[in-house]
């Protein structure tokens, strides 16, 4: 069970955090720094998909010891929920992350990369001026979002599962994760990032980052949750 925790704990941090680096791209293209913001971003994306790649053999190796699969089920509708809780929290307070990070990249401009990078980090900002300054629903590309996280962000615990249910065709289902996860990444690369980088250049990418939050949140705790559910 400790395992599991831990398999759990890791997915919710991997699940969530990736938004923080949309809040850091969403900074650049808010000043006048956003090749530093995509730099920034790419560092944070980097740094959680090692957690991500970490999650995968804890699965490994749960399946391998003998885990349960109504338990390996349960801890995936948990962090599907709570990673959905907690990018809805996320969205509430994206003023603050929002302000702190274009400080961050003010700071990196005129001093570089040291520690006075976090100088005038503050929880007290005003969100007026960083708010959302449109929160559009974009219903295509809140559909493409939903469906690129669902099938991305929990297909290791889906084809563990399976795994457990099917031992004979283990390893073919395991393996099947990164088909799975590419055609994710397909729909992100093709039609969600471009849609974005189209609303940055054209100097109003509120409401593209608002629609995309919107979807990670639907997809990770609607449909992920649901196609666990009935597996």
């Amino acid at each position: 069970m400790h395992l599991l925790a831990i398999i759990t704990i890791l997915f919710v941090i991997y699940c969530s955090s990736e938004s923080i680096a949309n809040i850091a791209r969403h900074a650049g293209a808010r000043t006048t720094f956003f090749p530093l913001g995509l730099m920034l971003s790419n560092q944070i994306y980097s740094i959680n998909r090692l957690n991500g790649f970490l999650i995968a053999p804890l699965l490994g190796l749960y399946v391998d010891t003998g885990g349960n699969e109504a338990h390996l089920k349960g801890a995936a509708i948990i962090g599907c929920v709570a990673s959905a809780l907690l990018l809805l929290i996320f969205l509430q307070i994206w003023p603050i992350f929002l302000a702190n990070f274009s400080q961050i990249l003010q700071n990196m401009k005129s001093g570089g990369f040291s520690i006075k990078l976090f100088n005038g980090i503050s929880r007290k900002v005003d969100r007026k001026i960083h708010r959302f300054s449109s929160k559009r629903y974009d219903g295509a590309l809140i559909f493409a979002q939903s469906i690129c996280t669902s099938l991305a962000m929990p297909t290791a615990f889906i084809l563990n599962i399976l795994a457990l249910r099917y031992p004979d065709y283990k390893a073919t289902l395991v393996q099947s994760a990164t088909v799975i996860s590419g055609i994710g990444n397909l729909i992100l690369n093709f039609y969600i990032s471009p849609r974005i980088a189209l609303a940055e250049t054209q100097g109003d990418p509120d409401g593209e980052y608002f629609s995309a939050m919107v979807g990670k949140i639907f997809g990770i705790g609607v449909i992920a949750s649901c196609a666990i559910a009935i597996l």
